[in-house]
C-alpha cells in the first residue's frame, strides 16, 4: 500500500534522490514501489527504516555531493546488514532537480459541505490531494 503522506520535496531550492524499491523479495519491511526524497537536510517517507534505510540515505548523500544521476543498490536484509528481516532488496536511486515541478497531489472531489464533509475535509489536508 502506497503512503499517501510521503510526498517529494516541494518548494525547496535544492536537488533531491528519489530511493525507491524496484524488488522486494521474501519478507522486508516495505513492499515494491515505496519511495522516499532524500535531500541534503531532509528525508520524507520512508523504506522500512533501520540499516537498510541508514545505507540508503548515505548513499543518496554521496550522490547529491558527487552529483551523480543515477545509482542502483542491492541489499540482502540478513546478518551482514544487522537486519532479521531475511529478505531481499533492490533500490533505484535517481535525482531530482529543484527546479522540476514536483508532484502536488491526487485530484480529489469531496461532494457535499455538511458537517461530514467538513470533518473530511480537515482529516485530509494533511494527506497530498488535490481538494476541490
Amino acid at each position: 500500500m502506497a503512503d499517501l503522506t510521503a510526498q517529494p520535496p516541494s518548494g525547496q531550492a535544492e536537488d533531491w534522490i528519489t530511493v525507491e524499491i524496484n524488488e522486494a523479495l521474501g519478507s522486508t519491511p516495505r513492499d515494491t514501489g515505496t519511495c522516499m526524497w532524500v535531500s541534503e537536510a531532509t528525508v520524507s517517507g520512508t523504506i522500512g527504516g533501520g540499516a537498510l534505510e541508514h545505507r540508503a540515505i548515505a548513499r543518496a548523500r554521496d550522490m547529491l555531493a558527487a552529483d551523480e544521476d543515477r545509482a542502483a543498490m542491492e541489499l540482502p536484509l540478513g546478518p551482514a546488514l544487522n537486519q532479521c528481516c531475511g529478505g531481499f532488496v533492490r533500490l533505484s536511486l535517481t535525482r531530482g532537480y529543484h527546479a522540476e515541478a514536483p508532484i502536488t497531489g491526487f485530484p480529489l472531489v469531496l461532494y457535499g459541505g455538511g458537517h461530514v464533509g467538513q470533518a473530511l475535509a480537515r482529516a485530509l489536508e494533511p494527506l497530498p490531494f488535490e481538494l476541490t
